[in-house]
């Protein structure tokens, strides 16, 4: 074969290879296109965790308490957790939602109730009442 019948080949069927050449792209990105997950969680949503399904909020909780576990700093800890709605602040492990007289917020903490028994100034926080992962403790 020599040059001149290539080209007239190429030339004579060149809408078919075209399209050939398409299919096989097709065929071959497609699959990765298809499974992109554009539902991507970011930081800003991760305090409103009342609009994420169940089995995501489980991931989120865990990793809020690594992330302030592997810092250094309960007091971060606690300014993050007084953030969160009284929703998010009951569905996380190191969290607890605390009422003290008429004030109600959320607290670093667990089971026992919250981290810190003082503010920043060194007053005492008399908890009345704590929610430890939805269950009430103290006086309820």
């Amino acid at each position: 074969m020599n040059n001149s019948t290539i080209y007239y080949y190429i030339r004579t069927n060149i809408v078919m290879i075209v399209m050939i050449v398409i299919i096989y792209i097709i065929y071959i990105f497609y699959p990765n296109i298809t499974t992109i997950n554009s539902n991507t969680i970011t930081r800003e949503n991760m305090a409103n965790q009342s609009n994420i399904p169940t089995e995501a909020t489980t991931s989120l909780e865990d990793s809020f308490c690594r992330f302030y576990d592997s810092n250094d700093s309960a007091i971060n800890q606690n300014e993050a957790c007084n953030k969160l709605t009284e929703e998010s602040c009951m569905n996380i492990k190191c969290c607890t939602w605390g009422k003290s007289g008429a004030t109600e917020k959320c607290y670093a903490g667990g089971l026992t109730g919250p981290t810190f028994k003082t503010d920043n100034e060194g007053k005492k926080i008399d908890i009345d009442s704590y929610y430890y992962m939805k269950k009430c403790y103290g006086n309820c």
